[in-house]
């Protein structure tokens, strides 16, 4: 695997982590008033696009990345939905 994959894989894991302290907080807490719907339903579509466009170009980095971005954001939605 060459140098800029790499990159791209890190920067993917890093991205989508930064999501789990608030998925892991709205669990616990059960509470997601504070988490803006309009900003979760821009990031998904956002999300989306980058898949599609990950696709397009068939670079797998992009893929993965933003699918595993997809199915952290998936489970936050859903705390929202329950919790709010």
């Amino acid at each position: 695997m060459d140098l800029v994959r790499i990159i791209g894989f890190f920067s993917a894991a890093c991205t989508t982590a930064a999501f789990l302290p608030q998925v892991i907080k709205s669990w616990r807490t059960k509470k997601t008033r504070d988490i803006s719907s309009g900003w979760l339903g821009l990031l998904v579509v956002g999300i989306f696009s980058w898949i599609v466009y990950g696709i397009l170009r068939e670079d797998l980095v992009i893929i993965i990345g933003n699918v595993a971005t997809v199915a952290m954001l998936a489970v936050l939605l859903y705390l929202k939905i329950k919790y709010h």
